[in-house]
């Protein structure tokens, strides 16, 4: 299973660093959510917890989505910020369900371990839910205020998701370890302290 946390990570990565050419992103999104589904749905298939099977399909979702912002901020139109900011808030929003759905799958499939564990990753799920929540809203909120004011929320915003979008990676990545041995049962019941 171990594996198939790394890809998750690998995924996370995708979705967090944005390195473009002109309007060509060398590290597209869409291959981050195609990652992250293919691997949540092959732990579904070895693990039978419903919360993977559901984060199966926020993911597709996803991924449709960033295919369709792709093409439409290659046609240019003179609505881009608006229409940007609403595209923006949606995928955040979809993050927030998908990073929920997975992060109670791992969780059940932590208490079925009976791992200590369990407890960093309810925080993380806690921080990660709650910032990806209130940066979306704040995001939605920046489209009435001043223009300055709205760079600088908009700023703090980005700050504020990349933040739980590591939280999330470390997290994955914890749980990597955990299922490939490089954390065992002790280390893993004595990794809060």
């Amino acid at each position: 299973m171990g594996k198939h946390f790394g890809i998750i990570v690998w995924g996370i990565v995708f979705i967090l660093i944005n390195i473009n050419i002109g309007f060509i992103d060398i590290l597209p999104n869409v291959v981050g959510y195609i990652l992250i589904t293919s691997a949540v749905s092959k732990l579904y298939d070895k693990t039978k917890i419903k919360e993977f099977h559901i984060a199966t399909y926020v993911g597709s979702v996803c991924a449709v989505v960033r295919i369709i912002t792709f093409f439409f901020f290659l046609s240019q139109n003179s609505e881009v910020t608006i229409l940007s900011t609403a595209i923006g808030t949606i995928v955040q929003l979809l993050i927030l369900v998908l990073g929920f759905y997975l992060y109670e799958a791992v969780i059940k499939l932590l208490e079925k371990e009976k791992v200590q564990l369990v407890e960093q990753i309810k925080s993380g799920r806690n921080f990660f839910l709650y910032v990806q929540l209130i940066a979306s809203f704040v995001m939605t909120f920046s489209l009435n205020v001043a223009e300055g004011t709205a760079i600088t929320m908009n700023f703090i915003c980005a700050c504020a998701m990349i933040i739980t979008m590591i939280v999330w990676a470390v997290n994955m990545n914890t749980v990597r370890k955990y299922f490939n041995g490089q954390l065992n049962t002790e280390d893993a019941n004595n990794y809060l302290e």
